[in-house]
């Protein structure tokens, strides 16, 4: 779905996660997140009922609901994702070996990397990818709830939200759960500013549990 809507969702997941660990009064939260939220859906629901210029994103939502329907339209790139990842089986077809990548998967190596993972290592290394971004989300959690340091408390919590939702609007749109946004799978896909932001978050997460140690070693 156009129009940077994986940027939207995630710029609304970091507000949301800071908002509801910050230390305001939880009927303000309540309050804040109503008066965000309300006009948010009104947006959305005007923009696919009634907006014109946004069909493409009902016919996304279509094919969301019916990939195959679509596989010679609009919904090739999913359709060959759900085949691709569907080829990997238990151990895949091996490193290097992935068919659907040779010419049938648009640009695999961007946002649907991760199908292109499943069909070459299959059920075993996509548990292995998420066992490791599990690991660091929950690393950044146990961190900041270790912390008595509010500023550092929000810089653990916005960079593990921040992650956790590429990683799951990605996913979900590349197995068919949501439209595909363009949101890429960090770390692993292809661009040079999805690189330099993750770094950017994952360097300043770092340097924060530095400093949360730091403070555990000093008491």
């Amino acid at each position: 779905m156009q129009g940077d809507l994986g940027g939207t969702l995630l710029t609304v997941a970091i507000i949301g996660s800071i908002l509801l660990y910050s230390e305001i009064k939880n009927k303000i939260k309540l309050q804040i997140l109503s008066f965000t939220a309300i006009p948010m859906l009104l947006y959305i629901c005007y923009t696919l009922i009634f907006d014109s210029k946004n069909l493409y994103r009902l016919k996304r939502i279509q094919v969301v609901l019916d990939p195959f329907k679509y596989e010679n339209g609009d919904g090739y790139q999913l359709t060959s994702a759900l085949t691709s990842i569907a080829n990997g089986g238990l151990f895949g077809k091996g490193l290097g070996n992935g068919i659907l990548k040779r010419g049938y998967l648009p640009e695999p190596h961007t946002d649907f990397i991760f199908t292109v993972i499943s069909e070459e290592t299959g059920l075993i290394g996509v548990l292995f990818v998420l066992a490791i971004y599990g690991f660091i989300l929950f690393k950044g959690l146990v961190y900041a709830n270790r912390t008595e340091n509010h500023f550092y408390k929000l810089i653990c919590v916005g960079v593990v939200s921040y992650l956790f939702m590429q990683v799951f609007i990605n996913l979900a749109g590349i197995s068919g759960l949501i439209p595909l946004t363009g949101v890429t799978l960090p770390m692993l896909s292809y661009g040079g500013s999805s690189i330099m932001s993750v770094s950017l978050a994952l360097g300043a997460m770092i340097a924060v549990i530095r400093k949360i140690k730091q403070e555990q070693i000093t008491k």
